[in-house]
């Protein structure tokens, strides 16, 4: 049944005007009315979380949900009371590829908060950084609890989409030298058949006793629209794609966005999209996600190229894929999905 507030949003009915023009009516009592003043407060006004809730459900949710409709992986944002979880986020994305036996699993939790009470530039602000963390910790948990690498905070403002990674425990040389907050982007290789059982055997692990680097986050403005932009229900529609047809999985770093590995029975697959071609051309870049937490020394070459070790030994140029082959980022590459999340930042 639909709420109050939907039936109250709906369209006007169409009016069709053939009155003919004439002199108003005139009142018997003798008032003077010269001017008006704007009644600036009388709008529609979010004065609560539940308001804000509605308004997303009514107005933007359908349209992000239409434009998933007939998409791979099938899912669609809905309130994340339905998943099987005893974790409930208010939103949640379910899939036809993520189902367990006793019903969908969240892969994309979020929640909603107003700006009035939370918003990214509290992180700099003294007397507001706690209330800062009760939000980012509250999504976090779902994250980590849920074992999904991708989670968002929407407000009345902006929406804040965020990335975990796990931070590997570190020996040797690698031991020694400071933690990197960005996090390597070029992997050894891994089939999809050792991936299928490393991510697997997450499920069995609990991710809250893991170690992680700080949250990614990118910030979309809620008045940001037109060709070209990253908007809201543009950035909603990508982390739900790349939540049911990517690896959903929190690892230890991650491929660039628009980037391809081998696939199990040959050819490549895309890291986020999930599409597959037969061969990569000049334009696709060639990276294998790290879901053991190898460690990676990092070395100069002989002409101040920064290079990286692989835990084999071998060295490479950042810039070249470990298995030979430069793939650099073309506008032209084919995936279904921005190479980045671009957004704001949070000051």
């Amino acid at each position: 049944m639909p709420s109050l507030l939907e039936v109250l949003s709906r369209p006007n009915v169409a009016v069709a005007n053939y009155a003919i023009k004439g002199p108003n009516t005139s009142a018997d009592e003798d008032v003077n009315v010269e001017n008006w003043t704007p009644w600036t407060d009388f709008n529609l006004c979010i004065c609560n979380e539940a308001t804000f809730d509605d308004l997303l459900r009514r107005f933007v949710i359908p349209v992000v949900n239409y434009a998933l409709s007939n998409q791979p992986g099938s899912c669609h944002y809905g309130r994340g009371t339905r998943c099987f979880s005893r974790h409930q986020p208010d939103w949640s994305v379910i899939s036809s590829t993520w189902v367990v036996e006793k019903g969908y699993l969240n892969v994309l939790p979020g929640d909603t908060k107003l700006d009035a009470k939370w918003r990214p530039s509290m992180i700099h602000e003294a007397k507001n950084f706690e209330e800062w963390q009760k939000v980012m910790h509250q999504v976090v948990s779902y994250m980590m609890k849920e074992e999904n690498r991708y989670g968002f905070i929407i407000t009345d403002t902006n929406m804040v989409a965020l990335r975990l990674t796990r931070r590997p425990v570190e020996s040797g040389i690698a031991a020694d030298r400071p933690r990197r907050d960005n996090v390597p982007g070029h992997q050894r290789h891994i089939s999809d058949t050792s991936m299928a059982e490393l991510e697997s055997s997450f499920i069995d692990e609990e991710a809250t006793n893991w170690d992680y680097y700080p949250p990614e986050y990118a910030i979309i403005p809620w008045d940001v629209h037109g060709p070209g932009k990253l908007t809201i229900k543009l950035a909603l529609w990508c982390l739900a794609m790349m939540a049911a047809n990517g690896h959903r999985y929190i690892a230890y770093s991650y491929p660039d966005l628009d980037s391809w590995r081998q696939g199990y029975n040959g050819g490549y697959v895309h890291n986020t999209s999930g599409a597959t071609l037969s061969t990569l051309v000049e334009g696709h870049r060639y990276e294998e996600p790290d879901l053991e937490g190898r460690a990676i020394d990092v070395a100069d070459d002989d002409d101040g190229d920064e290079l990286e070790r692989n835990s084999d030994g071998q060295e490479y140029d950042k810039g070249e894929s470990e298995h030979g082959g430069s793939f650099e980022d073309e506008d032209d590459s084919e995936t279904i999905i921005p190479t980045r999340l671009k957004g704001g930042d949070a000051d």
